[in-house]
């Protein structure tokens, strides 16, 4: 049986993860897709989404994974 431990730093990360995600989210639904789609950098915001999901998804410390 292993502990689960979660660091604040990472917590924090998860926070801004979500609110981010969140903003991405509400800027895509205010714009509509083509117009978010022209712009380089919201891109760029989705790939930082991206990243985060798979270090949430791959992370050894959280309960839901076996690792």
């Amino acid at each position: 049986m292993s502990s689960y431990h979660i660091t604040p730093l990472e917590i924090g990360l998860y926070i801004w993860l979500a609110a981010f995600s969140y903003d991405e989210v509400s800027e895509f639904i205010d714009a509509g897709s083509i117009f978010y789609a022209v712009d380089i950098w919201n891109g760029c915001d989705v790939i930082i989404i991206l990243i985060g999901a798979a270090f949430l998804i791959t992370s050894e410390d959280l309960p839901f994974t076996s690792g």
